[in-house]
């Protein structure tokens, strides 16, 4: 489950016994450590009529907890009881990666904000801990014909590097990419590909950013 959601435990007892309405209830708990796998001291919730407890996953962090609950049916009959157990794994919320940017403009001078800065982490609306870590990647949708071989420059001065799904550079690994217009190719679409990191969590984003010609050039 996410660590951001109510945690609720349920035991569902039966019991033939006539005094079934006395059937107690005593709940323990305790949180493994992933690497050593060893428990952490047990927690006691002691006797109670409640077939059910609700934590904050928040308080027990992310990770395995452990669950035991042993249920009595009477305190005349100390010796009428059962018990089971059981694991839940809590996990951080995603990370939310989120790119914003114009989806055309018209090529020219000077630079265009492609910015993914409004990523975040949930965890950290209560718990704030570390940062964000961006990587950017470019792919350009269009292929390269001669005319552009022959007076536009290298593939390697573009920031996309040429043609789509034929690299995985990364352009930049800060929050926001600028771009420099004129090194963008008319009636052409870029893709950014935006990947966001944060312990062992990853989240991607993705925006189409099409451009248009300067001076539209038509022939008939």
């Amino acid at each position: 489950m996410i660590s951001d959601r109510p945690l609720n435990v349920k035991a569902i007892a039966t019991s033939n016994c006539f005094e079934s309405n006395q059937t107690q209830y005593q709940w323990m708990l305790s949180t493994v450590d992933s690497e050593t796998t060893y428990f952490s001291p047990f927690l006691m919730f002691g006797d109670m009529d409640r077939s059910t407890i609700s934590l904050s996953p928040r308080s027990l962090g992310a990770g395995i907890v452990y669950f035991s609950v042993e249920v009595s049916v009477s305190k005349n009959f100390p010796e009428t009881f059962s018990y089971d157990f059981g694991f839940v794994r809590i996990r951080l919320p995603d990370l939310v990666a989120k790119i914003v940017g114009p989806a055309s403009i018209t090529r020219g001078l000077g630079n265009i904000k492609i910015d993914g800065s409004r990523s975040y982490d949930p965890k950290s609306q209560w718990l704030q801990t570390g940062t964000l870590t961006f990587m950017w990647q470019c792919q350009r949708a269009c292929r390269w014909d001669p005319v552009d071989i022959l007076f536009f420059p290298k593939a390697e001065v573009e920031p996309c590097f040429g043609i789509t799904n034929e690299t995985d550079s990364s352009i930049s690994s800060k929050s926001s990419v600028i771009i420099h217009l004129p090194s963008l190719q008319s009636n052409c679409t870029y893709l950014f590909n935006l990947t966001v990191t944060k312990d062992s969590r990853v989240s991607y984003a993705m925006h189409e950013l099409k451009i248009r010609p300067a001076v539209p050039f038509y022939i008939r």
